[in-house]
């Protein structure tokens, strides 16, 4: 699949190749999660790094890219969607403070491009309601004309 997506990089392909690994980081995590030996459990760490740091950086690429060429709003909401997860998932929200600042900024601005937009009304919701408690002025953000 990477060799795939080096020969015709477009955001959907990059989205794509970023979800399968999303996926395959949270599949080796729950597998290995009821492992008892310490090396497993050590390699499934660095394993799952890597995979969560490729996924994020395929769905930053995937946002690059479709804002020079395609300007497409399910791209940009699904790869909100999968930023958040690769935070969600890695354990780090707190730590990831600036691109979480960052991700709210792009979801808000997919909410004044399409307002009434169901995915992007979707994904807004789940962060908010991942995040509520952090933040008090998040909802000032989403829920304000």
């Amino acid at each position: 699949m990477e060799n795939a997506y080096k020969l015709n990089k477009t955001p959907q392909n990059a989205v794509f190749m970023a979800q399968t690994y999303l996926d395959v980081a949270t599949s080796l995590k729950t597998i290995y999660s009821y492992s008892e030996d310490r090396k497993q459990i050590i390699h499934r760490g660095r394993m799952n790094e890597d995979f969560y740091k490729n996924a994020y950086n395929l769905y930053k690429e995937a946002l690059n890219l479709n804002e020079k060429t395609h300007k497409d709003l399910q791209i940009k909401i699904r790869c909100i969607d999968g930023q958040f997860k690769v935070i969600k998932y890695n354990g780090k929200k707190r730590e990831n403070a600036i691109e979480l600042e960052n991700l709210i900024r792009a979801i808000k601005e997919c909410l004044e491009v399409a307002p009434d937009h169901t995915y992007s009304n979707h994904i807004a919701s789940k962060i908010y309601f991942e995040l509520g408690d952090v933040s008090q002025k998040f909802s000032l953000i989403f829920f304000t004309s």
